[in-house]
């Protein structure tokens, strides 16, 4: 997934404020980009075939006008008629054109605006994500006001916390069996230390525990 770095604060920093651009709003290019023209297209689609209807119709009630007052108007006034009702199709030609494109650019703007909402919180996991699997346990920061994904991001939050707390436990389990190994504590209690890590470790991967 191509992805970009929104300006967000460093990893464990609280509430980074990221200057707005288009490069910070163009986190993940390739998902918000794909979904993003895929609706303007739709849009796009749906709006030209109103247009081209609604042109239509014009020219169809220009012609219409223009046949009425053929038996009305001489040929010379009958022109100049037709000149006026030409430029008028015309001009709503370049309005509907000019809407359209408007349209195109409002419709990518919003796209690109909403899915920077989902994008930004699967960016920060994703890093946070690989913070873990290097073995860095740093405490998620909180989302924007306005981003989506709060709750998927709570029990994100959930999930690093209680990694880091087992991590906690596991390395206080083994400085209590090292400071029993070096007073020469009964040994029982450093293999229960040790057993406790052992267990731990096992039942975070999947496998059962072995009997003492």
């Amino acid at each position: 997934m191509e992805t970009e770095d929104n300006g967000a604060a460093p990893i464990g920093t609280p509430n980074g404020k990221a200057k707005r651009s288009l490069k910070n709003l163009l986190i993940d290019r390739r998902f918000q980009l794909k979904y993003t023209l895929l609706v303007a297209l739709l849009a796009l689609g749906i709006a030209v075939v109103l247009g081209g209807l609604l042109y239509k119709e014009l020219k169809d009630n220009t012609q219409v006008t223009v046949t009425s007052l053929t038996k009305d108007l001489a040929e010379p006034q009958l022109k100049i008629v037709e000149e006026r009702m030409a430029a008028r199709d015309t001009r709503a030609l370049l309005i509907i054109i000019a809407s359209l494109g408007g349209l195109v650019i409002f419709i990518l703007g919003i796209g690109i605006w909403l899915t920077h909402k989902v994008a930004g919180p699967l960016f920060i996991v994703g890093r946070y994500l690989n913070d873990i699997a290097e073995g860095r346990f740093s405490q998620p920061r909180p989302l924007r006001q306005g981003d989506e994904l709060q709750d998927f991001y709570d029990t994100f939050q959930s999930m690093v916390k209680g990694l880091s707390d087992r991590e906690r436990a596991d390395l206080d389990s083994v400085r209590a069996a090292l400071a029993s190994l070096a007073t020469g504590s009964d040994p029982s209690s450093i293999q229960a230390a040790v057993a406790t890590v052992v267990w731990s470790r096992a039942a975070s991967i999947g496998m059962k525990p072995r009997p003492r």
